[in-house]
């Protein structure tokens, strides 16, 4: 009953007021099944609140709290927000290690847990830690929304590499062609993604044409398919900027005669 009325109560009343009726609940009810998810509730209260020590105190119960079976993936997750949000990034990884290994998280989960790592050593420029774990998320788990956001990553390292003339990068291709196939990816899987309107606007920089290396040599780039043309057209269609969509169908020979009109 003491349970049910604090749970009741959030929401409908302030912040603060919530908190302490939780603290004060939990103080109360030592060792019962309900504490857990009253700890739940009060570190989720704690973790919106500007203060730094009551972040702290969220995470620190999100942690403990992460023991009963439950609760254990979903407190992980917010103790890596947490985490991120603090610049812990070695606590992070711990975090998203451990969720990563966990054998109830699903697949969702696993995938989200390896594209928010990789995250992290990007953040630090470890960058082939990074694409090590980049390149397994889209070979294990390719149809997640992670696998799309991973090509970006991917392309977007090779462009890097390929433009800072890193060795090999100037006699050899493969950086630049890896770039644009991951781009292509990208867009194929998502063309009104969070990126998809930057891919769109890579690629056709790069359609046909050269990329100065930072040593002054000189990659030629191949054009992009009349594929690519369509694909990048759908990205300009669903931004709105009809000028540049429909110039690319007509390059193309696409056959969206209903957009086309529109």
């Amino acid at each position: 009953q003491a349970f049910g009325e604090v749970i009741a109560s959030l929401g409908e009343t302030t912040a603060e007021n919530s908190i302490t009726r939780l603290r004060s609940f939990l103080a109360n009810n030592p060792g019962t099944t309900e504490r857990h998810f009253a700890a739940y509730a009060l570190a989720r209260l704690l973790s919106k609140s500007k203060a730094p020590e009551d972040r702290k105190e969220a995470l620190e119960i999100f942690t403990d709290t992460s023991s009963y079976s439950l609760l254990k993936t979903l407190c992980l997750w917010h103790c890596a927000e947490l985490a991120a949000a603090q610049a812990d990034e070695e606590r992070l990884r711990n975090i998203l290690s451990t969720i990563s290994k966990a054998h109830e998280a699903e697949t969702q989960e696993i995938a989200r847990a390896t594209y928010e790592l990789a995250q992290s050593y990007l953040r630090t420029n470890e960058t082939d830690k990074a694409k090590a774990l980049l390149l397994t998320l889209k070979q294990r788990f390719p149809s997640t929304e992670y696998a799309k956001g991973a090509n970006y990553y991917i392309g977007q390292m090779a462009l890097n590499n390929a433009i800072a003339g890193l060795p090999g990068a100037q006699d050899d291709p493969l950086p630049l062609t890896s770039a644009v196939q991951n781009f292509r990816d990208y867009l194929k899987g998502s063309t009104s993604g969070r990126f998809s309107a930057e891919v769109a606007d890579k690629l056709m920089s790069l359609n046909a044409g050269t990329v100065q290396t930072a040593s002054g040599g000189t990659l030629q780039i191949p054009p992009l398919t009349a594929d690519d043309l369509d694909l990048i057209g759908l990205v300009y269609y669903k931004k709105n900027d009809y000028n540049k969509a429909l110039s690319l169908w007509q390059k193309a020979g696409s056959n969206r005669n209903f957009q086309k009109a529109q």
